[in-house]
């Protein structure tokens, strides 16, 4: 498993697997796939928030962030709907995957969701928080320095999350 803050860079590291032949599943992608129209994700996640958090007949994930971010009880609430979705989706991925090679998982809260103990090794890739701050900014500009932190905040901080990891790749400079 992969895993990592926001914006420290494991999207990054999971593309240099690829490209040495890798499969990937990212549970990133996974969440996004559960939460689309016309799945019991995206009807339970309308039903949570209102359809206050639609726009255009999908999920306006900007308002998403905003609301969950700023209130723990919505937050809590949400994450019981999407896991249970995303590890089912990710047996169907990983029954289709062939197992003679290398199956990367991105796994965002990794540690956060307990889910440790389910991998190994685990890869911690992480960064400065103004790093992660500026690099959350300029690749989606629908939130703004608030939301970013909070994002951060609800996230656990990188010290035991590097005692827990087989492997830290610090990612808080150029590429080379």
């Amino acid at each position: 498993a992969i895993t990592g803050g926001i914006g420290a860079g494991k999207s990054l590291v999971a593309e240099m697997f690829i490209e040495l032949g890798a499969g990937h599943i990212d549970f990133d992608l996974l969440a996004r796939r559960v939460a689309e129209p016309g799945t019991s994700g995206f009807s339970a996640i309308v039903a949570l928030l209102g359809s206050r958090v639609v726009n255009k007949g999908v999920l306006d994930r900007a308002k998403i962030s905003a609301l969950v971010y700023a209130d723990q009880e919505i937050r809590k609430r949400l994450e019981e709907i999407l896991p249970p979705r995303i590890w089912m989706m990710m047996g169907k991925e990983l029954d289709n995957t062939d197992d003679t090679k290398l199956i990367i998982l991105s796994i965002p809260l990794l540690f956060e969701s307990g889910l440790e103990t389910f991998f190994k090794p685990i890869i911690l890739v992480y960064a400065e928080l103004e790093m992660r701050i500026k690099r959350l900014l300029s690749r989606d500009q629908k939130i703004d320095e608030t939301i970013a932190r909070r994002i951060i905040d609800a996230q656990w901080p990188d010290p035991p999350k590097i005692m827990g990891s087989t492997y830290i790749i610090h990612n808080g400079g150029s590429l080379m």
